[in-house]
């Protein structure tokens, strides 16, 4: 009968550790987790980057293990968009004549929003959330967005819609 006891007293003992560790464990990661559901931001002096200093000035830079066009639209603005043609996956440049984005392999052009303007792509470019601060600290949020175009029921002009995009 002593050795039932026993066993039972460390059978409890058991539940009770191991209840209190699924508690202690799930108040520690909870704050990782909520955490990593928010978006990331980067920061870095415009001065770093010699092509964004003036306006019209472009960049394709690697931030985070993702490339990132960066183009400096007027003197306290900047875009910054996935250099990745949606078309055939081709590297897009940012043209200073035309001032949008084209696809040197297969002639898509891109608003500085994303948009689609010239085919064969159909489909925007995902874009950044950015900002140049006075101070000259370029600001990026790591969750891509993209612009899609929603077409209104009744067959009027389109209106765009800022999704989140899938997988992202």
């Amino acid at each position: 009968i002593d050795k039932f006891k026993k066993k039972e007293f460390v059978l409890i003992n058991r539940r009770k550790a191991l209840k209190f560790l699924t508690i202690i464990g799930g108040a520690l990661l909870w704050p990782a987790s909520w955490l990593q559901a928010q978006a990331q931001k980067i920061a870095f002096k415009i001065n770093k980057v010699a092509k964004l200093r003036e306006v019209h000035g472009w960049a394709i830079l690697k931030i985070k293990d993702r490339q990132i066009l960066f183009v400096r639209d007027s003197e306290n603005t900047i875009k910054a968009l996935n250099p990745i043609c949606t078309h055939k996956q081709c590297t897009v440049e940012y043209s200073r004549e035309k001032g949008r984005i084209v696809c040197p392999c297969h002639g898509s052009e891109y608003a500085l929003d994303g948009r689609v303007l010239k085919e064969p792509s159909t489909e925007p470019l995902g874009i950044y959330e950015s900002e140049l601060r006075q101070d000259g600290l370029i600001v990026v949020t790591l969750e891509e967005i993209k612009y899609t175009e929603m077409k209104k029921e009744n067959g009027e002009s389109s209106e765009n819609k800022k999704e989140q995009k899938d997988g992202q």
